[in-house]
Formats: C-alpha cells, sequence, structure tokens
C-alpha cells in the first residue's frame, strides 16, 4: 500500500517557520532535541522546514550546510539561496566526487556562485559524506547554534524511499563541533579536538575503537557489554577484528548490515557471541545507529559513516551522540524491533551464507510496517514523541539510561531480585555447568528462536540470548554468583 510520510508531532503544530507566529521552530528545537525519521517523518515538515525557518527568520545570522546529493529541483538549495538573498552569510560545501551525481552537483555550484554564496568543493584526498548544517541564530541570551546531523542526504526524492535519521538539537557542544568541521572545508586543516562529535578522518576511528575494546573489558569483569549496531556495510578489516575480540571476550554483538560484511559469525572460538542480520524491505534501510552498553552507562550515536575503510579514513564524516532519554526509546524500539524482525530479516550463517527469518506459525513483524504504524499513532497522540513506542513488541533489553548503583549491588551481592541469598550463592559459585543449571532454574529457559538457543533473564528484568550453553552458563555466573 502506498504511504505518506507523515509531520513529525512535534513540528506539525506550528503553523509557520517566522517569528511572527507566537512558537517558531528553533524555539521547539531549543525546548528539547527532535528526531525526524525518514520516510515516517516528512522530509518537508523537517529538515526542509528547518531550512526555510533560517532562510526566512530575521534574527538568523548565518547559514551553513554539507550537500552530497540532492534532488535536481532542489528545494534545499532554493532555501540556501533565499536565505542569502536575505543577507545571511551562507557557506555550502558541495561534494563535486559524489558518484553518479557529478554533473548535478556541478550545475548547482555554478547558480550557487552565481548568487554570490560562498561555495567549498571539498578536501584533497577527502570525499565529504558529512550529512550537517548549523544555524547560527542572534537570541536576548546571545548568539544560539542550531544543528542538523543526518544518516542521509539532503534529497527530497530518496527521503521517500530511504531510511534515514537525523538529530535537530540546540546542544552549543555539537554546534561548537560543527563550527570547526565547516571551518575545515574553508582552512587548512580539520582540528582534532571535538566535544561530543566523531568525526572521521581525525576522531572516529580511535573512538570507535575505543568502545568496542571497552566493552570486552566490562565483559571480562563481569558487567554488562553489548553492542548493537546498524549500518549499511562492514568492511574495515581492523574494526572486524575489534569485534572478534570483542566477542571472544564475552560481548553479545548483534550487527544489522544491510549490504557487503566482511565479518563472519558463529565460529567457534572466535564470533559465536556475534550475529549478524540483513534487513532488505519497501524502503532501502540506510540509518546508522550505534548502541554501546558500557557495563550500565549507554552510549547511543547516529551519523553518516559506515564500519568501512572508506568511510573512517578516506571522508569527512560526522557521527553525533544522542542523549535524551525519549529519543534513545525510538532508537532501542527500532534496533529491538529489527532484530526481531521475521518478514524482512535475514541472518548470516557461518559459511557467509543468509537465511531468511520465517515467522511460521508466529504473527508476522514487520519492522518497517511497524514504525509506519507507530508513526501513525504518534500523529493520532497529537503533540509528543515522533513515534509511539510499543512496548509489547520489544524486549527492552538495551539501556536508554543508567544503570543505578542499587540495581548494581543487587545483581552482585544477591538480593531478592535474584531469588537467592548470598549463603546460596556462595554454594554454587563453583562455575560447573550442572550447578549454576539446577541453581537458577527459573532465571533461564529455551526460547522459541531460530537464532538463540538459549535465553537467560537478568537480575535487572531484561532477558539476553544465547546460541551456545557456554554462553548462558557464564551470564548465569556473571549475574548471579
Amino acid at each position: 500500500p502506498a504511504w505518506s510520510p507523515k509531520p513529525h508531532p512535534r513540528l506539525g503544530s506550528l503553523a509557520s517557520d517566522t517569528r511572527d507566529e507566537t512558537k517558531s521552530i528553533f524555539d521547539e528545537i531549543k525546548h528539547g532535541d527532535i528526531l525526524a525519521h525518514h520516510p515516517y517523518h516528512s522530509f518537508e515538515g523537517t529538515v526542509q522546514r528547518f531550512l526555510n525557518a533560517a532562510a526566512t527568520d530575521p534574527d538568523v545570522l548565518a547559514v551553513k550546510a554539507a550537500i552530497y546529493r540532492t534532488a535536481s529541483d532542489s528545494k534545499v538549495i532554493q532555501s540556501l539561496i533565499n536565505a542569502a538573498d536575505n543577507g545571511k552569510q551562507v557557506a555550502v560545501m558541495v561534494e563535486l566526487k559524489a558518484r553518479f551525481d557529478e554533473k548535478n552537483n556541478l550545475e548547482w555550484v555554478r547558480q550557487l556562485e552565481e548568487e554570490g554564496i560562498h561555495v567549498a568543493y571539498g578536501t584533497v584526498g577527502l570525499k565529504t559524506h558529512t550529512k550537517t548544517a548549523l544555524v547560527v541564530r542572534r537570541e536576548d541570551d546571545g548568539v544560539q547554534l542550531y544543528s542538523h546531523i543526518g544518516t542521509g542526504n539532503y534529497h527530497s526524492g530518496t527521503a521517500k524511499g530511504y531510511s534515514d535519521l537525523g538529530l535537530l538539537t540546540a546542544d552549543r557542544d555539537i554546534g561548537f563541533d560543527l563550527t570547526k568541521v565547516f571551518n575545515f572545508f574553508t582552512g587548512p586543516t580539520l582540528d582534532d579536538r571535538f566535544r561530543k562529535l566523531l568525526i572521521a578522518p581525525v576522531t572516529m576511528r580511535e573512538r570507535l575503537t575505543e568502545m568496542v575494546r571497552r566493552e570486552a573489558e566490562h565483559a571480562r569483569a563481569g558487567q554488562r557489554a553489548r553492542i548493537v549496531v546498524k549500518i549499511n556495510g562492514l568492511e574495515d578489516p581492523s574494526m572486524v577484528e575489534e569485534l572478534y575480540r570483542a566477542s571472544m571476550a564475552g560481548v553479545e554483538i548483534d550487527l544489522i548490515v544491510r549490504d557487503i560484511c566482511r565479518l563472519r559469525p558463529g565460529i567457534e572460538g572466535l564470533s559465536e557471541n556475534i550475529t549478524v542480520h540483513s534487513i532488505v524491505g519497501r524502503f532501502l534501510e540506510h540509518a546508522r545507529i550505534f548502541y554501546f552498553e558500557n557495563g550500565g552507562s549507554p552510549e547511543w550515536y547516529i551519523g553518516s559513516a559506515d564500519w568501512m575503510t572508506r568511510n573512517l579514513d578516506y571522508r569527512v564524516e560526522a557521527v553525533t551522540p544522542v542523549e535524551d532519554t525519549q529519543l534513545r526509546e525510538q532508537l532501542r524500539f527500532i534496533l529491538e524491533a529489527s532484530l526481531t524482525d521475521n518478514r524482512r530479516r535475514w541472518v548470516m550463517q557461518s559459511d557467509g551464507t543468509y537465511e531468511a527469518v520465517s515467522s511460521d506459525d508466529d504473527p508476522v513483524r514487520d519492522i518497517q510496517e511497524i514504525l509506519m504504524t507507530a508513526t501513525e499513532a504518534a500523529l493520532d497522540h497529537g503533540y509528543g514523541p515522533g513515534m509511539i513506542v510499543d512496548t509489547d513488541l520489544i524486549e527492552e533489553a538495551l539501556l536508554v539510561e543508567e544503570v543505578t548503583e542499587s540495581e548494581t549491588d543487587a545483581r552482585s551481592e544477591g538480593s531478592d531480585e535474584t531469588g537467592l541469598d548470598a549463603d546460596e550463592e556462595q554454594t554454587h559459585s563453583d562455575g560447573g555447568d550442572v550447578s549454576v543449571f539446577d541453581a537458577y532454574s527459573d532465571r533461564w529457559y529455551r526460547p522459541d528462536s531460530e537464532t538463540y538457543d538459549w535465553a537467560v533473564r537478568t537480575a535487572a528484568g531484561d532477558r539476553r540470548y544465547f546460541k551456545t550453553r557456554e554462553g548462558a552458563r557464564d551470564r548465569l555466573q556473571t549475574e548471579y554468583e
């Protein structure tokens, strides 16, 4: 059935983008970060509205944008031209080496330059792949920076068929970081000091590597450790090696990789804790999401970079943290519903082949249908989140907030949550298979799953899934002994 992108509930009530209205889009962003998810949310009603507002708002001083691909009749470009016509300082980075769009981008460069807009063309040896925009606005309390960091292009056409995310934020640290990136496009070097953003090719590889290794350290210490990554491609040999090492340390890893994936999951002694999924549906899965459990202090990111050598070393890329709990809940919903899809999901086997996940006698769970329904429900609900999260459809095993010390103490010391007192736990701390599974027989079960053979109920009330008896045993020991 046909699908029309919907207004974002946080922005649908705004009648106009001008200051003459009681509330502008900038007021709404300042009130709290906004997460747009295309094509579920309208590109015109979110990103395009943001740029239109920047072009017409009398208090906006400057507009900057990085264009990799855009439509042949781009309203994005027209907004930038309008901004210049209205006296704003406008700077645009146009990537001339965007494959298949070289001619289109050259034509836009000529038009922008004819309008007197400062155009940068990229850097020798690097392709600019960021999907970022920055608005500088004069307000009563000083100059405010408004940022958009996305996973997809400023292209109204592909936004109707590509699944992408974008963060609209007034976070000053992110704004300062973006300022440095845009300064690089017209300056000599790319700064390697950023407050929040992960920027390739200067900081991203190092930080991602650190976070993967940190998960491995947490797993060795018996703390919460999990990685879930949604990307288009996983090709970089170093990142593959880091993921193998994390798996061997006991980190549970789910990779949702639409296209090429060099990593082989399910190899004994190497990658049995890794599962590789691929989702192919009516929309092209293009969004990048990164989750690191970090011992109970979770970190969430979205951005433009895949885990490919070209993205990490030879492109200018931007990945941003997502810190708002409500927005993290939406990202969790996307990931966890994706991992239980039984209509569009394929799972890689250890030999590199893929097998389709079947619903069999279970209700069909199509992630893209689920997200369409969640978007419509949010619109019916009125002002509020971009999606109404149906908690009955997900496990909620991923964390959106830090685990409190009391919860951690309960797991490590033994409490009513475990169903055993400290003396009973000590009795069964020898690590033997029989004693662990017998002692905590109410804490594990065999799930009805084509992927996992074991499931463990954690002390925090979550469920963790394992392919091997050894993985389940280790988790029981970590949780309860």
